[in-house]
C-alpha cells in the first residue's frame, strides 16, 4: 500500500496497469530523484518510449518482492 497526500493508503491494484515515476514515487513515499533511480535500476522491467519511462504494475511488484532485503539505491 501506498500512502498518499490525504494519507490515505492505496491498494496496489488502485493505481494503473502502468506506472509512472510520479507513482512509483507514491508506492515507494521517495522523492522523484530516488523513483527515477529505481526505474533505471537494471533488474527494473522498465519500458522506455522515447524519453519517457513506465513499468507495468504487477511487473515493477514482483520486481519489488524479489529485491525484499535488497538495497535498491
Amino acid at each position: 500500500m501506498a500512502r498518499v497526500e490525504n494519507s490515505v493508503y492505496k491498494e496496489m491494484e488502485e493505481y494503473p496497469p502502468i506506472l509512472q515515476a510520479r507513482h512509483i514515487q507514491e508506492l515507494l513515499n521517495v522523492c522523484e530523484a530516488v523513483a527515477y533511480q529505481v526505474m533505471h535500476h537494471a533488474d527494473c522491467p522498465t519500458i522506455k518510449m522515447g524519453k519517457r519511462m513506465v513499468v507495468p504494475r504487477d511487473d515493477f511488484w514482483e520486481f519489488i518482492m524479489d529485491h525484499r532485503g535488497k538495497s535498491l539505491w
